[in-house]
């Protein structure tokens, strides 16, 4: 948990120094080995009763703002860090605490029977009606030094909220505790994959089912499809499309069979009929198609459900985006993912480099929708970066219609989702250590400083008298230097 604590905080863009305060000998090696500085607890201030205060000023002093990052709350991440940093420094406030969403209304104390905490008319208003309410979390503690020395904490009269959902607001306090947020962690996938099914179902629930099942079989997070009427899409060819449309009664149907199979249904909603049908069937998420990348009313309409966007960019400048991602905020959800996309079937051009473009630009999640021939591109997106991989995929490239030829087959989707997870583990945790194996390679590959002939007590050592061989199991050639001319003793 420290190890993590401190890797996730040196990669924040605003902090100059991290520094662990401890009385524990090993604490402070692991402390130095992943990047931190160390200030080692007096005795008065060891112990978990140790005010905050006085552990702060006694290993920052002189510094004019303090982060308190405690270890015991590992999923916050270093966006995190750097978005509560950035609400204290444009807000006129005095301290920024960490918080999540919690619920006292329907709390009880015990005397001899259960009382409320709050009263009993609160127990008739449903949970969604109620106020909103928060708890502190040990996630992020922000204020100024002169500030937590006037109240001898951070609990201010000016306090803002840096507010943090749920699955990262986990304190570790107990065993269970570790369980869970260990949990967390292993099953965490950095990139989210969309098998994108899209309309190669040919508007057969029977073929649509067939590809939730090849979705599943692939190892896919999600599949999606498109849910549209052609009337409110269309003003020609709206025969050629009808077909393709499916009814209501058929997305019902396909959530529930996605329930069944463990996987997340998502469709892509192209008008406010269907969005307002995908949110009562309950999609966890919307899915913005490229071409409604400029739709700025649509965008509105969808993000005033409150749910989090995944938007495409194809065919859109980063003007467009930046419009759209407005757009988004500005009827309250900020809960937006992006894709870089070239709309094109397949495309002669992707430029991958415009995902870290995305990134750089708008501070948001970016992934990659992809529309090439193959594997190898989306691949690549993943170790660039992507947060999310969208792929069309069919049953069969041969079949008629107007995206199978372009698509991956069952076995290329189950190829590709296997790739992203090795990709994954290859790119580690970015904390440059040896491996477990190397610990034990570099044994045998290192070498050590050795003597060439008996050298006498009080003698003076020369270079002729040494050499750098192989196993590395005795003093290391970085000595090297500090021997010469010193005296055997």
């Amino acid at each position: 948990m420290i190890a993590y604590t401190i890797q996730t905080a040196l990669r924040s863009k605003h902090l100059d120094r991290v520094v662990v305060s401890t009385d524990d000998k090993e604490i402070a090696e692991i402390s130095k080995r992943y990047g931190a500085e160390v200030a080692i607890r007096p005795p008065e201030l060891s112990g978990d009763k140790a005010n905050k205060r006085d552990i702060v000023f006694d290993c920052l002093k002189g510094e004019d703002i303090v982060i308190v990052l405690q270890p015991t709350s590992p999923l916050r991440t270093t966006d995190d860090i750097d978005k509560a940093i950035e609400l204290f420094t444009k807000n006129k406030c005095e301290s920024v605490i960490s918080v999540c969403e919690s619920n006292p209304y329907w709390s009880f104390k015990i005397k001899k029977y259960l009382e409320p905490v709050l009263g009993f008319e609160y127990f008739e208003i449903n949970r969604q009606d109620l106020p909103k309410a928060y708890i502190t979390i040990g996630a992020i503690f922000i204020s100024a030094t002169k500030t937590l020395d006037d109240y001898n904490g951070f609990f201010t009269n000016k306090m803002l909220p840096y507010i943090m959902p749920l699955e990262r607001s986990i304190d570790i306090d107990t065993e269970f505790d570790f369980w869970l947020v260990e949990q967390i962690l292993k099953k965490e996938k950095p990139c989210f994959v969309i098998a994108e099914a899209g309309i190669n179902h040919n508007g057969d629930i029977r073929l649509a089912k067939r590809l939730v099942d090849v979705a599943v079989s692939a190892g896919a997070d999600a599949v999606k499809f498109q849910t549209f009427k052609t009337e409110e899409l269309l003003n020609e060819n709206i025969e050629v499309i009808k077909k393709l449309e499916l009814s209501n009664k058929d997305h019902y149907e396909l959530s529930d069979y996605c329930k069944q199979k463990g996987i997340i249904f998502m469709s892509t909603p192209l008008d406010n009929g269907s969005v307002d049908l995908l949110d009562k069937i309950g999609v966890p998420m919307f899915k913005v198609a490229s071409c409604d990348l400029d739709n700025l009313p649509l965008l509105k309409y969808i993000a005033k459900k409150g749910k989090p966007i995944i938007l495409s960019t194809g065919m859109g400048t980063i003007t467009e985006v930046g419009e759209a991602i407005d757009t988004i905020k500005s009827a309250g959800n900020d809960n937006i993912t992006l894709l870089h996309c070239v709309s094109v079937y397949p495309p002669k051009e992707v430029d991958l480099r415009a995902i870290q473009t995305l990134s750089d630009a708008f501070k948001l999640p970016v992934g990659y929708s992809d529309h090439t021939i193959g594997i190898s591109v989306p691949l690549a997106a993943v170790a660039l970066g992507a947060k999310v991989i969208e792929k069309h995929f069919t049953l069969d490239k041969k079949m008629k219609g107007f995206d199978h030829a372009v698509s991956a087959d069952p076995e290329e989707l189950k190829t590709l989702i296997a790739g992203i997870r090795e990709i994954e583990k290859s790119l580690g945790t970015g904390i440059k250590k040896p491996t477990k194996e190397e610990v034990e390679k570099k044994k045998s590959f290192r070498r050590s400083i050795t003597a060439n002939t008996d050298i006498k007590k009080g003698e003076t050592i020369t270079e002729k008298m040494l050499s750098i061989k192989r196993p590395g199991t005795g003093l290391s050639p970085k000595y090297y230097e500090d021997i010469i001319s010193s005296r055997w003793k």
